[in-house]
């Protein structure tokens, strides 16, 4: 006659790590914050390639002065960062103003105004350059017309199909997936 035989002593070890899967499910914040790093990582090397995947368009300042695209002050840069909010939702984000403009691009109207403009002449080349007021020897009071400015899109506030592979293992790490499951 056939019998069936079943052996539950894998029960007790499915049990432990069932229930140590639910802890770490109830307290997500330690990989968010890992995943957080991860696309803080990210944003910082867009920056550092001027655009990824697809570079951006250059400005004006970064052309004129051999620097990069958005990095002058490296103040936008610098403020990237990332913040755990609850156990599902991790922020990822800035808070300078002229952010918003450069991820999403736009078009600036500016009104008409006078201005008093500072100059540094220097006195061996007699090239005059834009100063700012403590190193000026030289003002000029001018007249700006009404005007507009289209800025173009450079999305910095990207993550990368690289940082996705990166993300989906800090995700088996801490649920340490990988080794318990094939030991069961």
């Amino acid at each position: 006659m056939p019998t069936l035989t079943l052996n539950l002593s894998g029960i007790v070890e499915l049990q432990k790590l069932m229930q140590g899967l639910e802890q770490k499910a109830l307290n997500m914040k330690p990989l968010l914050k890992g995943i957080g790093s991860v696309m803080v990582r990210s944003v910082q090397k867009n920056f550092d390639a001027g655009g990824r995947p697809e570079p951006w368009t250059p400005s004006k300042r970064a052309l004129n002065t051999g620097g990069k695209t958005l990095i002058d002050t490296s103040r936008l840069m610098k403020s990237i960062n990332a913040q755990v909010i609850d156990n599902n939702t991790v922020f990822i984000g800035t808070n300078v103003a002229y952010a918003a403009i450069h991820q999403f691009g736009g078009d600036l109207h500016h009104d008409a105004r006078d201005r008093t403009l500072n100059f540094h002449i220097n006195h061996i080349t007699g090239r005059s350059l834009f100063s700012k007021l403590h190193r000026a020897n030289f003002q000029q009071d001018v007249h700006v017309g009404e005007h507009d400015i289209h800025m173009p899109e450079r999305p910095f506030l990207e993550i990368q199909t690289e940082d996705l592979e990166q993300i989906k293992e800090l995700g088996i790490n801490y649920f340490m997936i990988k080794n318990q499951i094939t030991g069961i």
